[in-house]
C-alpha cells in the first residue's frame, strides 16, 4: 500500500517489449540504491514490482490490465515518472490510502494557475479532469483521488456541459488545487492541458458502493418492528 506522497521524480531509461508485455528500467539514484528483487514501488500510480536494480536503476514489468488501463502503453525513454515505495507498517501515514491499482486514465481539461495569478513558482494552479461516468459515485468534493499517484483532494464536481472541451463520451468535472511543492515535487508540473494521467479512486469508496450493491434495494421506511428485527429493543 502507498500514501500519495511522491518520494522522487525518476526517468524512464528504456523500454523493451517481450512476449509477456512490457519491460520499463527507471533511473533513479536516490531510490534504486535501497530497492530489492520483488520490492513494491509505485510508478506514476501504478503498483509494480521490482524485478532487477542496480544503484542507479531499477526495471519492473508491465502486463495485461496494466497497459490496457494505464499511460504505460504510451511511456518513452526519457519521460518522466513519479515514484514512492510501499509504506512501512512504522511509517507515517501523510496522504491517503493509495492501492496502486488505477481504475483508468483521464484527460487534463485545464491546468492553469488561480485567476488573476501570475504563473509563477509561488502561484496555485487548479487541474480539471474529464472523469469517466461510472466513477460519479465515488469521486466527491473533499474526497481523495490519485493522480499519477500523486495523492490530491478533490475540491468540486461538476456535470460535463457543451462547450467545456469534453469529449464525444463525455463524463463529468473533478476540480484540484495543487500547491506549488506539489507541482515541483512531482511531474503534474510538466503535464499540460490535453495530457492522459492515471487515475485511482478512493478504495474505501469502492467498497461502500460495493457493500450497498450487494445489499440489494432499500426497503422504504422504518418502523419498530423493523428495528426490532434488526436487534434494537
Amino acid at each position: 500500500m502507498f500514501t500519495g506522497l511522491i518520494e522522487a521524480i525518476g526517468m524512464v531509461d528504456s523500454v523493451r517489449g517481450s512476449s509477456q508485455g512490457m519491460s520499463i528500467r527507471i533511473l533513479c539514484a536516490s531510490l534504486a540504491d535501497g530497492l530489492a528483487v520483488g520490492d513494491s514501488i509505485n510508478v506514476d500510480g501504478v503498483c509494480q514490482t521490482v524485478v532487477a536494480a542496480d544503484r542507479s536503476t531499477f526495471t519492473v514489468e508491465a502486463v495485461g490490465d496494466t497497459l490496457a488501463k494505464t499511460t504505460f502503453r504510451k511511456l518513452k525513454p526519457g519521460a518522466r515518472v513519479n515514484l514512492e515505495r510501499a509504506l512501512r507498517a512504522d511509517g507515517r501515514f501523510g496522504g491517503h490510502m493509495v492501492m496502486g491499482h488505477v481504475n483508468g486514465t483521464a484527460r487534463i481539461l485545464s491546468w492553469r494557475p488561480e485567476a488573476g495569478a501570475a504563473a509563477s513558482e509561488a502561484a496555485a494552479w487548479f487541474l480539471t479532469l474529464e472523469l469517466q461516468p461510472s466513477w460519479a459515485d465515488r469521486v466527491v468534493p473533499e474526497g481523495s483521488i490519485a493522480v499519477d499517484g500523486v495523492s490530491l483532494t478533490v475540491a468540486e464536481v461538476a456535470p460535463g456541459a457543451a462547450g467545456a472541451g469534453l469529449s464525444a463520451s463525455a463524463g463529468f468535472l473533478a476540480r484540484m488545487s495543487i500547491i506549488p511543492h506539489t507541482r515541483k515535487a512531482t511531474t503534474l508540473g510538466l503535464r499540460q492541458q490535453g495530457d492522459l494521467v492515471n487515475i485511482e479512486l478512493d478504495i474505501l469508496a469502492s467498497y461502500v458502493r460495493a457493500a450497498i450493491k450487494a445489499a440489494g434495494p432499500l426497503e422504504a421506511g422504518l418502523t419498530p418492528q423493523k428495528l426490532t428485527s434488526w436487534g434494537y429493543s
